[in-house]
């Protein structure tokens, strides 16, 4: 089915052209919403097909390859990582930098940059720094950067709700559940900028770690990627958010294996049949321990 009429034409142009995570071969993906008032359809997808977004484009998985949806139970999550105190466990923060990550302060930028914007030229020199480090033969053009991480199907955060982000000091605590769009995170260690996230807030269905950045040398942080990973579910938790949704996982895809190290905290999708324990869909090895039984249903199918 189409999504109550808000496919639009997918474009041609090759700057435009997605490709499915795993196996590279070029999807054709609808352009829907581009507000918060596509957060409904918007889950609805993600929950009964496993999709997710790319900029304003709905990711329809590929056909070929076996990915599955996964979120964090954060409740899950607050009780593995966390001391009654409410702070991290001290050994968890010495694997990370426990110095690094504590002094890292937050700022949250709504996704719709302009394209001359300071803050947008920041933010998409610090990415190519990075992508030259892990993938050099993969960098995004400025033009297809601010066209697929600059848009979103649920808009961006609004300046208010920015502002109250912003404001939260290390254990404050806001209602998430009205907060709806994406938005771009600075995280900062000693005023030196050493990574930035792409989140999306699902009002009341919690929040979802899109893609991050982080600096590939002399990184403040000895673990960047779990440091990152723990500020994700540091930002869920004091928004009281449910969930955080983390995209999908594929054995087959080596950079997708760094999600295994949460199995605990995880849920995997069954399409057409909810969300199980990851513990039971995944093996030690980190391949599915069943074979998937569903089709993926292409937009207007």
């Amino acid at each position: 089915m189409c999504l109550s009429g808000t496919c639009g034409k997918v474009r041609q142009n090759e700057e435009w052209e997605f490709a499915c995570f795993t196996c590279g071969q070029v999807l054709a993906l609808p352009l829907v919403g581009g507000s918060a008032s596509f957060l409904t359809s918007y889950m609805q997808e993600i929950n009964e097909r496993g999709c997710w977004r790319e900029g304003s484009h709905l990711y329809i998985p590929c056909e070929d390859c076996d990915m599955r949806h996964c979120r964090i139970d954060l409740a899950k999550a607050r009780q593995r990582y966390l001391s009654q105190s409410g702070d991290f466990n001290s050994i968890r923060l010495k694997r990370v930098g426990k110095n690094a990550y504590k002094s890292t302060c937050l700022e949250f930028l709504p996704i719709d940059l302009s394209f001359d914007d300071a803050a947008f030229d920041e933010i998409y020199n610090f990415y190519t720094e990075y992508q030259q480090a892990r993938d050099p033969a993969h960098i995004d053009t400025r033009e297809r950067f601010w066209h697929v991480k600059c848009k979103s199907v649920i808009g961006s955060v609004s300046k208010e709700n920015l502002c109250s982000l912003n404001c939260l000091d290390a254990n404050g605590m806001l209602d998430g559940s009205t907060i709806v769009g994406s938005c771009f995170v600075r995280l900062i260690v000693a005023d030196k900028l050493e990574a930035v996230m792409l989140l999306d807030f699902l009002g009341e269905h919690g929040i979802a770690a899109k893609v991050f950045w982080y600096r590939p040398e002399n990184s403040a942080y000895k673990s960047p990627t779990t440091a990152l990973v723990y500020k994700e579910l540091e930002i869920g938790w004091r928004t009281q958010a449910p969930h955080s949704y983390c995209s999908v996982y594929d054995p087959k895809n080596p950079r997708l294996r760094y999600k295994t190290d949460y199995l605990p905290i995880t849920e995997v999708l069954r399409q057409g049949d909810g969300w199980y324990p990851a513990e039971d869909e995944i093996s030690p090895s980190g391949n599915w321990k069943t074979q998937a039984s569903f089709t993926v249903r292409l937009c207007g199918a």
